[in-house]
């Protein structure tokens, strides 16, 4: 009789370990910003640049056109990062 609550037991946590959880957030849009550059505000300029940079830095994943759109864009983001600081 010891042996059918050790079985219930050892069945409960195998079940239990086997469970996973999931996440229900939806996932984080990867489509260009919509704000132009010369508008964006002065506190999100850094955020932009760096998304920008990262992008370009790594261009094997994106077509010529989009290449080209977030290298103007990330040159967009330096003139006015510039203008922020002045």
């Amino acid at each position: 009789m010891k042996f059918i609550p050790t079985l219930i037991i050892t069945s409960s946590l195998a079940i239990l370990a086997g469970c996973e959880e999931f996440d229900n957030a939806p996932p984080k849009p990867t489509t260009a910003p919509t704000t132009a550059p010369e508008f964006l505000r002065c506190r999100d300029v850094p955020v932009a640049l760096s998304q920008a940079d990262a992008i370009v830095r790594t261009p094997v994943s994106i077509s010529s056109n989009e290449k080209a759109y977030w290298y103007d864009r990330q040159q967009r983001l330096v003139k006015r990062a510039w203008e922020c600081k002045g």
